[in-house]
């Protein structure tokens, strides 16, 4: 689930749910996929025997405010607020099996879901 990517054109070109860009400083907006949300820093893991790929995915949102910061020399500056991870509006199972079945010499695909 996510709602951050409304789509993207033949020619690569992404486009972004601008009602998710805050307007004010505290406004906030329930993005999905979390900050951590997604395929971020974990790793997968290739089966050659199964010939299958497996990627840790977090299936979660949270809400995001922008705040005001100072800048200190030397310190990270964080702009931004975070609220706590949550499921995506209408899920109430955090686990998932997808399986997707690849064939790259021929370009074709198939989803088979658990």
């Amino acid at each position: 689930m996510q709602n951050v990517v409304t789509g993207i054109d033949a020619d690569g070109t992404v486009h972004i749910n601008e009602d998710l860009i805050s307007k004010a400083v505290g406004e906030e907006h329930p993005v999905c996929a979390s900050v951590s949300g997604g395929k971020l820093w974990q790793a997968g893991a290739y089966s050659p025997l199964t010939r299958a790929y497996f990627v840790p995915l977090t299936e979660a949102c949270n809400t995001v405010a922008p705040t005001q910061t100072e800048f200190t020399a030397g310190n990270a500056v964080g702009a931004v607020k975070f609220g706590p991870r949550v499921l995506p509006e209408g899920i109430t199972d955090a686990g998932l099996l997808q399986a997707l079945s690849i064939t790259p010499s021929e370009g074709d695909s198939e989803v088979a879901g658990a």
